[in-house]
């Protein structure tokens, strides 16, 4: 029996419906994480406020990092652009936004980069926009305070070691379908007691993703 105990599973202080609800406990326990809550599929799940700031006086350039609002972002198509990383390492929450404003043009915020809030130890929680489709390698590795993360609508791939001894994660959500890959690591060494929220038709497969993920 994979099923493991009852979670109330509430996402940003709105309590998922009871009724929804399925808690399964991976295989591997002692080294996956402990509970994986599941959510209605179209259950509503906070969105994020979008950055239309620029601070960026250049002709927009695919070779330049631009500072735009709290963090800095690089262009990397005609309407997309990556995080690179926060403007400061002090910084305890990120929203990263669905969209940017760079020299009047809006740009769609698709890609987080390697290593972009890696060892930042004053991190507690991070919500990443709904147009974000891939997560680099180690992203948010060793974030000793890191509690809360969500992954967008839109994120397909995550890459190695993302989550990797994020000691103090107690909630990760995932409020797309998406994702089909989880790079090797990117779950190790998260606590073995943390609330995963996943929709509630990929249980099965997210679950066995995430045990992949929880080993070296």
């Amino acid at each position: 029996n994979n099923r493991g105990r009852e979670s109330s599973g509430e996402i940003s202080d709105k309590p998922v419906n009871e009724d929804k609800t399925n808690n399964y406990t991976p295989q591997n326990s002692d080294q996956s994480p402990e509970t994986i809550t599941s959510i209605s599929d179209s259950q509503d799940v906070p969105s994020y406020d979008n950055t239309n700031q620029t601070q960026s006086t250049s002709v927009p350039s695919q070779s330049n990092e631009y500072l735009v609002g709290n963090a800095y972002y690089k262009i990397t198509g005609s309407n997309t652009v990556t995080f690179l990383h926060p403007a400061k390492a002090t910084y305890k929450k990120i929203k990263i936004p669905n969209t940017v404003k760079i020299e009047k043009k809006k740009y769609k915020v698709t890609r987080i980069a390697n290593k972009a809030c890696a060892g930042n130890n004053k991190l507690t929680s991070v919500n990443i926009g709904n147009n974000v489709t891939r997560i680099d390698n180690q992203a948010f590795a060793k974030c000793a305070e890191l509690k809360t993360i969500v992954f967008g609508n839109n994120v397909n791939t995550i890459g190695k070691k993302v989550l990797l001894n994020d000691i103090r994660l107690n909630r990760i959500t995932f409020k797309g379908t998406k994702v089909k890959t989880i790079g090797s690591m990117s779950f190790k060494n998260v606590p073995h007691s943390v609330n995963i929220i996943v929709p509630n038709s990929k249980v099965k497969k997210y679950s066995k993703l995430i045990n992949a993920a929880s080993r070296g």
